[in-house]
């Protein structure tokens, strides 16, 4: 499913914000679905997960999808694991890449457009079995976006 962040897939008009978030609901839905911000934390306090603070803290420094629609902050319930409702780890470095070139909806969308690196599957897809491959696309849209070189979180400045 392609969800533009401006025009549907073979029309020339611009898709509409309402159409927009409706597709990401639908193209999430495989994958867990979304969940409101205030679902999330509520949830994570209940089961005392992890600290509240510091996933807000998350959501605001954008270490995980989060986009705003209507006054309310949803995310993709993928990039938490089920078991103690942390983030997946493997998902830092690619939004250490996109978030470099993509707005929230736009990182958002990039997750469940299809990819010609991952076979025509989308990010979400490839996600749980090879996040190395997800990795590597999301280096090669960084570059191809941006002409800039990956990212490395490790890199250190030489002086």
């Amino acid at each position: 499913m392609q969800i533009a962040p401006s025009t549907r897939a073979g029309h020339a008009e611009p898709m509409r914000p309402n159409d927009r978030f409706v597709a990401l609901l639908n193209a999430y839905r495989g994958s867990g679905g979304m969940v409101r911000g205030g679902e999330v934390l509520a949830l994570f306090g209940r089961r005392g997960a992890c600290d509240l603070a510091q996933l807000a803290r998350r959501m605001l420094e954008r270490q995980v999808i989060a986009f705003e629609w209507q006054s309310q902050t949803w995310l993709p319930w993928f990039q938490f694991n089920a078991l103690d409702l942390g983030t997946h780890a493997a998902l830092a470095p690619m939004l250490v890449e996109l978030n470099a070139i993509y707005s929230p909806w736009e990182l958002a969308s990039w997750f469940v457009q299809r990819n010609d690196l991952l076979d025509m599957r989308t990010p979400v897809e490839v996600f749980s079995c090879d996040p190395d491959a997800v990795q590597h696309a999301a280096c090669t849209q960084r570059w191809a976006v941006s002409a800039l070189p990956p990212a490395r979180e490790d890199r250190a400045l030489r002086v």
